[in-house]
Order: C-alpha cells, then sequence, then structure tokens
C-alpha cells in the first residue's frame, strides 16, 4: 500500500528535485567564490584606491545570490530541454563558466595574483557571453536569464582593471 502514493508523487516530485539539485550546484559553486572573495576583500581590496562607481559592500552578497539564483533556473531549463549538441555544448559552457567564477576569487583576493585574476575574469566575461549565447540557441528565455550575469560579469571585468590601473 505505501509503495502506490509514493508512485503517484514521484513523478511530481522529480522537477523539484532537479531544480534544487541546480540550485544547489550553484550555490555551493557561489561559497566557493564567497570563501575566495572574504580572504582578502576587507583588509585588501578595500584599502585600494577604488572609483566612485564601485558596487557598495552591502550590495555584494544579494547581488550574488540573485545571479546565481537566475543563472542556476536558466541551467536548469536547459537541462531540461530536449537532448542534444547544443545543449550539451551549453551546458559544458555553463561548468566552465561556474568553475572560472569560483577560481577568480581566490587568485585576486585571497592570493592577490592581480594580473593572474585579470585574465580570470576577462575569461569570465568570454564565458558568460557564451553561455548567455549558447543558452539562447536552446532556450531563448534561458538566454536572457543569463543577460544580467553577463552584465554583471562585464562590470566586474570593467571595475578590476580601473582599480588595478588606479593602484599600479
Amino acid at each position: 500500500m505505501s509503495s502506490e502514493p509514493e508512485q503517484n508523487q514521484s513523478p511530481e516530485l522529480k522537477p523539484a528535485i532537479r531544480v534544487l539539485t541546480w540550485f544547489t550546484v550553484c550555490y555551493l559553486f557561489s561559497l566557493v567564490n564567497y570563501i575566495g572573495t572574504s580572504q582578502g576583500l576587507w583588509f585588501w581590496f578595500y584599502a585600494f584606491v577604488r572609483p566612485a562607481w564601485c558596487v557598495p559592500n552591502w550590495a555584494i552578497t544579494p547581488v550574488w545570490t540573485i545571479l546565481y539564483g537566475l543563472i542556476g533556473w536558466a541551467a536548469w531549463d536547459i537541462w531540461n530541454a530536449p537532448p542534444d549538441n547544443e545543449r550539451k555544448v551549453a551546458l559544458i559552457s555553463f561548468g566552465a563558466l561556474l568553475s572560472v567564477n569560483a577560481i577568480w576569487p581566490w587568485l585576486y583576493f585571497s592570493l592577490h595574483w592581480v594580473v593572474a585574476s585579470l585574465v580570470a575574469v576577462g575569461l569570465h566575461f568570454v564565458l558568460s557571453i557564451v553561455t548567455a549565447v549558447l543558452f539562447s540557441r536552446v532556450k531563448s528565455r534561458s538566454g536572457y536569464m543569463a543577460i544580467p550575469f553577463l552584465a554583471w560579469s562585464g562590470y566586474l571585468m570593467i571595475l578590476y582593471i580601473v582599480v588595478w590601473k588606479l593602484n599600479k
């Protein structure tokens, strides 16, 4: 008797479990990013001369939380698309984007390898563009959901180049 309700609930739970899995994966990468950022954000980065348009301290966590949620939802949407080569390439690009996004804060904030981190941030920006384009080819709404992540990536790239030049 107990197996019958489980069978009825199982198909309904599968989409929820999949979306929660995608969010969990994204937020785990976000946690790695946060730990790397926190290693030098407060005592190293904020000691630099920064442009007036630098993001305020209080905005960093909410912005990343929203961005990871959007990109996670977009990736979940892509995952649910019919399997084909475009979907596969889009998800590989997404994985590369998450990986670079988890690594560059460690290079910049923790290790203080400014030039290496600028290269990584540039790669992050390129992967953001590629991922948004690939997502839009699979599902247009996923491409649209990737645009804020892309915009933030471009902002960060410009910000870190300007901070580097101001503090040479």
